[in-house]
């Protein structure tokens, strides 16, 4: 790895500037923020760049704690990321690396003697920047531990297992279920939807690549699903199939093919074989938890305090239930991009602001408290009661002046 002079060190990372492979030199050196597996190329605001180093830094370790493996890469590499401020320069990147970056909000790549991931700060919210990191980190993850060639919906799977994981400052909490996730399976399954695990299994990099490329209505079930797959095979029927899943991701990890290591581990049928399982479980056994469900929530609430501050400070009120009847009543909407698929969130969805009188959900959300502001000129912060770990939505300004929420699990 070729590195430039350090300039100095940041709360156990290094910030330096690096020199690029030889093919990306003309490329303007970014400032680096180096901590011990990760190192990140950033132009975004210094505190934003150190925390998601660290944060990285964390969740690698945890992959490789929860694949129970030591590392392969020479301990002196570090996984390569670039975080760029605006969506614009994040597609200028991988523009120069001849990759189209339409319709992705982070990206693993391997072009020539660089492997890195890429994504960006501004245009996405605080939860939706490390989601994206956990997910592409993965990939990265996978294919300089694992295996440079997993079948597509296993790597999607299991990076979408991981995306939906939450890193705390004392451990790495996996097998959450989502909400939305979770309904639009069994939305799936209960109306015949779902696509057949031998056709998802057969979808090659091209098959996958040109559906997300063209928007392609399966999109959304392709990476759903994946995920879907994952969970079952590590927490259905209280993890029946756990073992099995293992000894075939060992087996990947130790050469063996796909084939080979799925046979050994699942017997001549494969997980194909489990068809109607898995069906059942996606048909209602996956049950939504209540830290995934708090944590979009409290991630819409701050989508909605921040449009409100941002249009008029004075408007933003200082309780859970007012801000609600106040983002129904503007008609408040979140739209944000799952994998090129466009996801509308609203105010008057009983999972962000449950109206009195309304059916009641599953499970039932925690409940949230709005807090003073940190500082003048600053929107007020949220705390969540009765869910562990507990939730803090945090805020600052960026070096721009520009609002930065971050939402802390305690």
């Amino acid at each position: 790895m070729r590195c430039g002079a350090v300039i100095v060190g940041v709360l156990g990372l290094v910030v330096g500037v690096v020199g690029l492979p030889r093919a990306w030199a003309q490329e303007r050196a970014l400032p680096i923020y180096r901590a011990a597996k990760v190192e990140v190329h950033s132009d975004a605001d210094r505190e934003t760049a150190t925390e998601v180093a660290r944060h990285m830094d964390r969740a690698y370790s945890a992959y490789m704690q929860w694949f129970k493996r030591g590392a392969r890469r020479d301990a002196e590499e570090r996984a390569r990321i670039y975080l760029l401020d605006t969506r614009e320069e994040y597609a200028g990147l991988l523009a120069k690396r001849g990759i189209n970056a339409a319709g992705t909000g982070g990206m693993f790549f391997h072009r020539g003697d660089e492997s890195a991931m890429a994504g960006f700060v501004n245009g996405g919210s605080y939860m939706q920047t490390l989601r994206t990191m956990q997910h592409e980190g993965f990939h990265q993850f996978a294919y300089e531990e694992l295996a440079t060639e997993l079948p597509r919906w296993l790597d999607e799977g299991l990076a979408g297992y991981f995306e939906h994981s939450i890193l705390t400052r004392t451990r790495f909490i996996t097998g959450l279920v989502p909400s939305e996730r979770a309904e639009y399976l069994k939305e799936l399954s209960d109306a015949d939807g779902l696509i057949p695990l031998g056709e998802l299994f057969a979808l090659t990099p091209k098959d996958w690549v040109s559906r997300v490329a063209s928007g392609h209505t399966s999109t959304r079930t392709m990476y759903w699903q994946s995920w879907g797959v994952v969970h079952f095979l590590m927490h259905a029927d209280g993890g029946k199939y756990e073992g099995r899943f293992r000894r075939l991701l060992a087996g990947l990890s130790d050469g063996k093919s796909f084939e080979d290591a799925e046979q050994a581990a699942f017997g001549r049928r494969g997980i194909g074989g489990l068809e109607s399982e898995w069906r059942k479980y996606a048909g209602g056994g996956m049950k939504p938890d209540q830290l995934a469900t708090t944590a979009d929530r409290l991630e819409f609430i701050a989508a909605g305090i921040r449009a409100l501050h941002d249009r008029d400070p004075d408007r933003v009120p200082d309780n859970i239930d007012d801000l609600g009847e106040l983002l129904r009543r503007g008609g408040f909407q979140l739209v944000t991009y799952d994998h090129a698929v466009r996801l509308v969130r609203r105010a008057d969805d009983p999972r962000y602001f449950p109206p009195e009188g309304s059916p009641r959900v599953y499970p039932a959300p925690a409940s949230l408290r709005m807090v003073s502001p940190a500082s003048k000129g600053l929107p007020p912060g949220v705390v969540s009661e009765g869910v562990r770990p507990s939730l803090r939505l945090e805020w600052a300004r960026d070096k721009q002046g520009r609002l930065r929420e971050k939402i802390v699990f305690e």
